[in-house]
């Protein structure tokens, strides 16, 4: 997701021994990323961090509070495993703060926040992070202490004590070791001259704030790419050093000479200057909200609903229920002229067993799901809970709409969907909402009905191939995605098998496609 900022948007960087820095996660490049809880890990000037059983969190709220200050935090895991350490590798730290909050308040977090000024052979405890040090409350609250240590990769470590509740991380800062220089910088601005959207194309200013002067500096230089003017800090006290002439993820630097100052750097972001997000529909909690069309459902009348703008499906009929469900959410028609960088976002969780969501679009909606020829965008399944974006900038077309299909015959189980935050955003024009149709899939006639039965078998299937047979005559089409809705197959079958013994185990969707009617199902290659 983007980083979207103000025109002006202080930020703390650097690495100073002698000033204070804070590094705020909101960096992409930095991040050595994995999805789901796994090992997660940041990097950004002399600060780094490792962490086990951790996510990379993003925005929204939880528990009524923010999930991050900016665009990313680390959330760590209810599990004893689950660890966070920091390490500031050179100019040694006066003293330290950090941010966290907690999931919730059932049941408690239980983390120690430490430090060790010798590589971890000896911690020292700083703070117990529970519900009593969080006020009792699932706001942020900040943590620290004073080190006073001139070494270098200083260790600073929150680790679980066992059974705990999940907690959030954000917003490290630290005093790099006093010395003798006579100024403190106090900020870094980074100002946009431009907001254009995309990386690298925005020229940039970088206004270095600081106090005191020192007037044992005889020269401040940049070797980066920038001019250096505003405020001599030898002579003039509280003042601003200005840097021109940089770009969208550029590195720029100050150079101290003839004083026990250290020098200042950082990267400017590639996408810092983004122009703001509009939200175009709020499907969750605006006016225009998905319709929500059954094709088929079970004996226990499984269907999406809606309520407070979180859409639910659960197909579980229970134990032993083998039965097809086929249901979904639409929105549209959509005339997408002069629309670009449009997004469909929502927040996916899921829960049991094993239905993915097929996100799909359509420039020729018949009017009934079924019988319509969708094009898959992407896959979503329990790896992808969390904040998901599907990038529709590629769409065209003045009837377009958008279906997510949820579709499964229960044999290894079903899945309990939930989609909340759900808006179509965009940076520049919104598309247009035409005249919604109620989707009504007429009842089919005898040659309809066989034409639409698919048998699909051995399913799974460990041989290498796939029959699939049909009632009527036609010839059968056969589109095939992986789970990040890249096509891996398609062809038109002859004597009813399809060759699958290209693609490795894991779970597909396969398109099937006999006269005017496509359908959906769901394969598994062992």
């Amino acid at each position: 997701m983007k980083n979207i900022y103000f025109l002006l948007c202080s930020l703390f960087i650097g690495n100073l021994t002698f000033g204070q820095t804070t590094i705020n996660f909101d960096n992409t490049a930095n991040w050595t990323y994995s999805s789901g809880y796994s090992t997660q890990s940041y990097s950004e000037g002399e600060f780094s961090f490792s962490s086990n059983e951790a996510l990379r969190e993003t925005t929204g709220t939880q528990d009524g509070f923010p999930k991050a200050f900016g665009t990313y935090a680390l959330r760590l895991r209810n599990n004893s495993s689950s660890e966070f350490t920091a390490n500031i590798a050179t100019g040694g730290v006066d003293n330290f703060s950090v941010k966290i909050r907690r999931w919730d308040g059932s049941p408690s977090p239980d983390f120690t926040l430490e430090y060790s000024i010798n590589g971890g052979t000896d911690w020292t405890d700083v703070a117990t992070i529970n519900n009593t040090t969080l006020n009792d409350s699932s706001d942020w609250v900040t943590f620290g202490t004073s080190i006073q240590s001139a070494n270098s990769n200083i260790l600073i470590r929150i680790k679980s004590n066992g059974s705990t509740e999940r907690i959030m991380i954000d917003d490290f800062t630290w005093t790099g070791f006093s010395s003798s220089c006579g100024i403190t910088i106090d900020s870094v601005d980074i100002v946009c001259n431009s907001l254009t959207l995309g990386d690298n194309n925005d020229s940039v200013t970088i206004n270095v704030n600081y106090n005191g002067v020192d007037a044992s500096i005889t020269e401040v230089a940049t070797t980066s790419l920038g001019v250096i003017s505003g405020d001599d800090p030898a002579t003039t006290e509280n003042g601003t050093i200005t840097i021109t002439g940089l770009s969208e993820g550029d590195n720029w630097d100050l150079k101290f000479t003839g004083s026990d100052c250290v020098a200042s750097s950082g990267t400017i972001p590639s996408d810092h200057c983004e122009p703001a997000i509009t939200s175009c529909f709020d499907i969750s909690n605006g006016a225009e909200k998905f319709e929500m069309f059954t094709v088929a459902t079970n004996s226990d009348n499984d269907v999406w609903t809606e309520s407070s703008g979180t859409y639910n499906m659960n197909g579980y009929c229970g134990g032993g229920c083998e039965e097809v469900i086929n249901t979904w959410l639409l929105f549209g028609p959509l005339d997408l002229t002069s629309v670009s960088d449009l997004a469909l976002k929502f927040n996916a969780q899921e829960n049991f067993g094993d239905t993915p969501l097929a996100i799909n679009y359509t420039a020729a909606y018949s009017g009934c799901p079924d019988t319509t020829s969708w094009s898959l965008l992407q896959t979503i399944t329990e790896s992808d809970a969390g904040d998901v974006e599907i990038d529709l900038s590629a769409l065209t077309g003045t009837a377009v709409f958008i279906g997510i299909q949820y579709y499964d015959d229960g044999v290894d189980g079903y899945s309990n969907w939930d989609l909340s935050n759900v808006e179509l955003t965009t940076y520049n024009n919104c598309p247009v909402l035409g005249a919604r149709p109620t989707s009504d899939c007429p009842t089919l006639s005898i040659v309809d009905s066989e034409q639409r039965e698919f048998s699909i078998f051995p399913n799974p299937t460990s041989t290498g191939f796939v029959n699939i047979v049909s009632a009527h005559s036609e010839a059968i089409s056969v589109n095939v995605y992986d789970m990040l809705g890249k096509q891996v197959i398609n062809e038109t079958i002859a004597n009813n098998r399809l060759n699958v013994s290209t693609l490795n185990a894991g779970v597909y969707i396969m398109k099937i496609s006999q006269g005017n009617t496509t359908t959906t199902q769901k394969i598994v290659i062992k």
